[in-house]
C-alpha cells in the first residue's frame, strides 16, 4: 500500500497505513504552516491585534504532538492530552510562514513527553514540551467520559 497524504485540520501529514511505526525518543515530525485571519489574536477577542494568538500557536503546536505519535498507534488507541508547558516567544504576522517541528523526548510507560518548537521566517516564536497519554481505546475513554454527563441528570 502506498504513502497517502492524510490532513488533520490544516496540517498535512504522510501516513502508511499499512505499517504501524515505532514509538521511540528521537521520532520527529515537522510541518509548514501559514498563520492566517481565523488564527489571529483579533478572532480570539484582542481587536486591533492582527497576529498569530497565543491559543493557535498552541493548538498548532499541541496538533504536531499528537501526530508525531499517531502512526505508532494500534486500531481504537488515541492520545490524550495531558500537560502544555508553551513559552509564546514573538510574535508572527498573519501571511507568514511558520515552521514547526515536535520530538519524542521521554516515553514513561503510556506517557509522551513532547519537545516542540515553531519558527517563522525570522525567529522561533514559541518553544516547550507537551506530554500526551495514550489511552488504550478511545471508545471506552469516550463512554466512561460521557457517564458523567449521565450521573449529572438523574
Amino acid at each position: 500500500m502506498q504513502p497517502e497524504l492524510r490532513r488533520t485540520g490544516a496540517i498535512e501529514i504522510m501516513t502508511n497505513p499499512s505499517r504501524k511505526e515505532e514509538l521511540a525518543i528521537g521520532r520527529t515530525l515537522d510541518v509548514e504552516w501559514v498563520a492566517g485571519p481565523k488564527h489571529s489574536a483579533e478572532n480570539f477577542g484582542n481587536p486591533g491585534v492582527p497576529v498569530f494568538a497565543t491559543p493557535a500557536v498552541v493548538w498548532l503546536l499541541d496538533s504536531l504532538a499528537h501526530q508525531v505519535i499517531v502512526p505508532t498507534l494500534e486500531q481504537d488507541q488515541g492520545t490524550l492530552g495531558t500537560k502544555i508547558d508553551i513559552e509564546h516567544l514573538a510574535a508572527t504576522p498573519m501571511g507568514m510562514k511558520v515552521r514547526a517541528q515536535a520530538e519524542v523526548v521521554k516515553i514513561d510507560g503510556k506517557r509522551v513527553l513532547v519537545k516542540v518548537e515553531a519558527h517563522d521566517e525570522v525567529e522561533m516564536i514559541a518553544r516547550g514540551t507537551i506530554e500526551r497519554y495514550i489511552t488504550g481505546s478511545i471508545p471506552r475513554f469516550l463512554e466512561r467520559t460521557y457517564a458523567k454527563k449521565k450521573s449529572t441528570h438523574a
